[in-house]
């Protein structure tokens, strides 16, 4: 009986269901906006003045046609079909119409370098759109397109390859910034990790955007969910206090430890049902957009955008971002109540813990000094907001110096969200339990 009328007075909070109609609503135009490393994919977004937003979405898709395993024959393949689209000239854009576009980047403040630039890129695309299927193939490779359109297999670079000498470059940065014990404990496990992701791995390609947009919107998730919790939680520990009823309820049969244990349960089952609802909206949305086709494929595949050691395909990079931010979630409900307990103010709770919950993912906080990132930066990392938003977590590759080890800091995160969370939690309960009410 307790635990239902908890969840009630968490439920049909009138503030807490506009928060929750807010946050759901710019969720669903989030997941209509976005890109991909550089490239616009979001339904909404307009970057190039067409009126059809599905159509570089489309031309996307056509790349499926290209699924197999990256061996040079399958490079070459792409190559000579890019060619061959390239060299005939009823699919180029004409003098006239680069003319035109270069009058209208002049127009828009861009200097004669960058338009040099930019018309090198627009002169190889197609006659009525930008892109075509074997340009994003080749983007997606890190193949440099601006060669006069002589594309070969001289030009393929293995994604192992690849590896092999970000490994290496990683390495080196590693004993140039901590000449000593540390620097070398890093080098070697970073060379470690990236030769084994060279080594261990058959590299496909696929179309594989659903995933990849599916990560991207956990982004916000820190404001969405994490707003929501500090204004759904914040009264759950401060309402009787208001109220002035406090010492009547701290005297009855179960007003301390059985109604503790069932504030707390009702504030994780309710936190965990918003959590559940904005993930499974996430999902049914990228799998009616965009779909979950290339889950074999590799999340380094995409030369732009991760080079990041982890040996994850995109169905277990995605599992992992998603667990992620559910321990996120955990921590940060645990986070606002225990905020609540110990302010006893719903307005002092909620600003707390609105501060907790938004200010780590807004970028006000990093701070490199000497080019080396700071305590309070690895700190921010185990915020609840982080670890909500979670993709940016695991787009990273940082590095730990314990008990004279090297440890991949992204490797602690969900233990350390949990075993916070459970200190947390045990700290409200015992707080909240022996409160003395107000007089």
């Amino acid at each position: 009986m307790l635990l239902k009328y908890e969840l009630k007075k968490l439920i049909c909070s009138k503030l807490t269901l506009i928060t929750f109609a807010v946050m759901f609503l710019l969720q669903i135009y989030m997941m209509c906006l976005g890109n991909i490393g550089n490239e616009s994919v979001g339904i909404l977004s307009d970057p190039y003045g067409k009126d059809d937003n599905f159509r570089y979405l489309n031309t996307i898709k056509e790349t499926k046609k290209y699924e197999g395993e990256i061996t040079r024959e399958w490079f070459e393949n792409v190559a000579a079909n890019y060619t061959a689209y390239i060299n005939d000239p009823d699919n180029l854009k004409t003098d006239a119409q680069m003319q035109q576009l270069k009058e209208e980047w002049r127009a828009q403040g861009y200097s004669e370098a960058e338009i040099s630039r930019m018309g090198k890129e627009w002169h190889y695309a197609a006659k009525d759109f930008y892109t075509f299927p074997e340009d994003i193939v080749l983007e997606d490779l890190g193949v440099d397109r601006l060669n006069d359109g002589k594309i070969d297999g001289d030009d393929f670079v293995s994604p192992a390859e690849r590896m092999k000498e970000k490994g290496e470059g990683f390495a080196r940065g590693c004993l140039e910034n901590y000449p000593d014990e540390k620097g070398e404990a890093f080098a070697q496990l970073a060379s470690d990790m990236y030769n084994d992701l060279a080594e261990n791995v058959t590299w496909y390609y696929d179309y594989d955007i659903g995933w990849w947009r599916y990560r991207e919107v956990h982004r916000f998730f820190a404001v969405g969910v994490g707003f929501l919790l500090a204004v759904a939680l914040s009264p759950l520990f401060t309402a009787d206090r208001q109220h002035k009823t406090e010492s009547v309820i701290a005297c009855l049969r179960h007003g301390r430890g059985k109604l503790t244990r069932c504030k707390l349960l009702a504030g994780f089952i309710f936190s965990a049902a918003v959590w559940a609802i904005m993930e499974l909206t996430v999902f049914v949305f990228t799998l009616a957009v965009y779909g979950f086709d290339g889950s074999q494929t590799m999340i380094q595949m995409k030369a732009y955008l991760l080079e990041v050691p982890y040996m994850l395909d995109q169905f277990q990079a995605t599992l992992l971002t998603s667990v992620t931010s559910f321990a996120g979630m955990m921590t940060a409900a645990a986070a606002v109540m225990l905020t609540g307990v110990i302010f006893k103010n719903r307005f002092a709770t909620l600003t707390a813990a609105s501060v907790i919950s938004v200010l780590p993912v807004l970028g006000l906080l990093y701070i490199y000094p000497l080019g080396k990132e700071s305590i309070i930066e690895r700190v921010l990392d185990f915020f609840p907001a982080r670890l909500l938003s979670a993709v940016t977590e695991w787009e990273r590759f940082d590095l730990l110096y314990l008990f004279g080890n090297a440890v991949p800091m992204q490797y602690l995160l969900i233990p350390a969200a949990l075993v916070l969370c459970a200190v947390m939690t045990a700290v409200c309960y015992f707080l909240y339990k022996n409160r003395r009410p107000a007089q």
